[in-house]
């Protein structure tokens, strides 16, 4: 286990666990923090008997089978409630685990991982987590409390731990110097805005380290670290710090998430039953716009000028029965940049679109321009409900897709764009995806 003591950059602190793939702030996010030497950053809430519990939002309604403030509720009432991942990361997540108590959090990790535990701003639960830390002797080598409020801070620098003091944006930290004179180690912000670079010069200078929340994209991270950061708060702290692929394969049939799933446009999806005991992973509704994830798990392919890649899909229904909606690939980006399928976008690649009409399309785009339609083939429609098969074969100098119901191919001779990252998505059609392949 490492010591806040020597920790040098890149630091990643795996934001409310890894919630990227496990229900956030659960026992289950934490223990797997721990077993990958991952600090595990967490909410604390004081409950009204004084006690902490574990929650982010002010209320308990997004992530539980309940509702109201955590300070409504008694140690004992906290520990009847259950997480309820079915709702927001998908069926193959179980709803069985409790609401957890900091208590139950140290018991877990003492001596097994750096803990992070933010007190809500106004609660009194800076002072709460200092009596458990020492009650379950959890050194001040282990530990370092963070609040957006000084005052929740005052206890732990007393005692000896260290301690970040947060803030949405670095512009509103006028005077570094005062804040590192209280004894605060670090500060945490969230906000990118011009100056960025000077304000963690001069907070740095001031005695000060440095975190951004909350980046999930290895190029964030670099953005970050590059800026003077010390590291990153993360959903997705196993990819983030990754430099090869994790997997060649999908694993969606076991109803997880796999790491480095990232939302593009704010929206991935959900792991969805197939009612037959499996799983995929897709989208329920039908929007008006591209919406899709990062493969980050299958990135940076291992030879990005020879491969295949093969997914199976369909379109299950159609905004307002329009057949030129579709579900495809964004390949060859030379890194893990958001793809929004905006013109202004800042990736560069190729976009493999099936649309439901029958259509199978190649389009190229380059950094901060439109996408271009370089090469089509018009066969049946796809059968609404019924799984295809797309391959796509990529060498040196050509692409090509086909579908497996029809055998029709699509081909372009282009060499431009050779990266080893891949996103899958969809636009108004709620599209579902499995068996993702790449040889």
């Amino acid at each position: 286990m490492r010591s806040v003591k020597t920790l040098r950059a890149p630091v990643v602190l795996g934001h409310r666990g890894i919630s990227g793939t496990e229900p956030e702030n659960s026992l289950v996010a934490f223990d797997v923090c721990a077993n990958n030497n991952i600090i595990v950053e967490l909410d604390c809430a004081t409950l009204s008997d004084g006690n902490l519990g574990i929650m982010h939002d002010t209320t308990i309604d997004r992530t539980s089978n309940g509702t109201g403030n955590p300070s409504s509720f008694t140690t004992q009432q906290w520990q009847e409630l259950y997480l309820d991942p079915s709702t927001w990361l998908g069926a193959g997540y179980a709803d069985t685990q409790r609401l957890p108590l900091f208590s139950e959090v140290c018991s877990l990790l003492k001596n097994r991982a750096i803990i992070c535990p933010e007190a809500k701003t106004g609660t009194g639960a800076g002072a709460e987590i200092v009596k458990t830390l020492k009650r379950f002797r959890i050194g001040t080598d282990q530990a370092i409390v963070q609040s957006f409020s000084q005052s929740e801070l005052t206890a732990a620098i007393a005692s000896g731990y260290q301690t970040m003091l947060n803030f949405w944006a670095l512009s509103t930290a006028t005077d570094f110097a005062t804040v590192a004179a209280t004894g605060v180690k670090y500060i945490g912000y969230g906000t990118t805005e011009a100056g960025n670079d000077a304000r963690i010069a001069n907070a740095k200078a001031a005695g000060l380290e440095v975190f951004r929340y909350t980046m999930n994209r290895r190029t964030e991270l670099a953005t970050e670290l590059a800026l003077g950061c010390i590291g990153v708060f993360s959903d997705e702290s196993i990819y983030i710090t990754a430099t090869a692929h994790l997997a060649t394969r999908d694993t969606f049939a076991n109803g997880k998430w796999m790491q480095g799933m990232i939302a593009n446009r704010n929206e991935r999806g959900k792991m969805l039953s197939d009612g037959a005991g499996s799983y995929y992973w897709g989208y329920e509704t039908t929007v008006a716009a591209y919406f899709g994830a990062l493969m980050g798990w299958a990135c940076p392919l291992a030879t990005p000028t020879n491969f295949t890649l093969t997914f199976t899909a369909k379109h299950e229904s159609l905004l307002s029965g329009d057949t030129s909606r579709w579900y495809g690939a964004f390949i060859c980006a030379d890194d893990d940049t958001e793809h929004k399928d905006l013109s202004p976008d800042q990736v560069q690649g190729y976009q493999i679109i099936a649309r439901q009409q029958g259509k199978l399309q190649i389009y190229k785009k380059a950094k901060g321009v439109a996408t271009a339609l370089q090469s089509e083939v018009s066969g049946a429609a796809f059968a609404l409900g019924t799984f295809t098969t797309i391959t796509v074969v990529v060498t040196a100098t050509t692409i090509t897709a086909t579908r497996s119901d029809t055998g029709q191919s699509v081909s372009i001779t282009d060499s431009a764009y050779r990266g080893g990252y891949f996103h899958l998505g969809r636009n108004g059609c709620s599209a579902k995806f499995k068996d993702v392949i790449i040889t």
